[in-house]
C-alpha cells in the first residue's frame, strides 16, 4: 500500500508501538480475530542495553571461560588463588551484565 509521507506518517502515530500493518488488521478486522500484536521495540532503555554492549565487546569474558574450561577438560586447571580468583571476577561480572540486560528489557527477575 502506498501513501503520501503525511498519510504514512499519520498512520505511524496512530500504530504507536505496534508495526503499521499491525494496526491497519486491527482496525481493519475489529472482530479481535487477530493475535496481540508484538511491541516493535520489546527494549525498554536502549541506552542501558548500548552500555550494556559495549561492556561486552571490551570485556574478555568469553576467551577467559573459554580457557578455563580448556584447561578443566583436559585435567591441568590449577585451582590455586589466581584461578579462583578469576572465576569469582568472571561469575561477578557476568552477574552483573545479566542484571542489567534484564532491566534494560524491561522483562522481572521470574521470567
Amino acid at each position: 500500500m502506498r501513501l503520501p509521507a503525511t498519510e504514512m506518517q499519520r498512520l505511524r502515530a496512530a500504530a504507536g508501538s505496534r508495526s503499521v500493518s499491525d494496526y491497519v488488521r486491527a482496525r481493519l478486522f475489529e472482530d479481535g480475530s487477530l493475535p496481540a500484536a508484538r511491541s516493535r521495540n520489546p527494549v525498554q532503555d536502549q541506552r542501558a542495553l548500548g552500555q550494556l554492549l559495549a561492556l561486552l565487546g571490551q570485556s574478555r569474558i568469553g576467551e577467559s571461560l573459554a580457557g578455563l574450561a580448556r584447561d578443566a577438560h583436559a585435567g591441568s586447571l590449577l585451582l590455586d588463588d589466581v584461578t579462583l580468583r578469576q572465576i569469582r571476577d568472571a561469575h561477578e561480572s557476568i552477574a552483573y551484565m545479566r542484571d542489567r540486560l534484564v532491566k534494560a528489557l524491561g522483562l522481572t527477575e521470574g521470567r
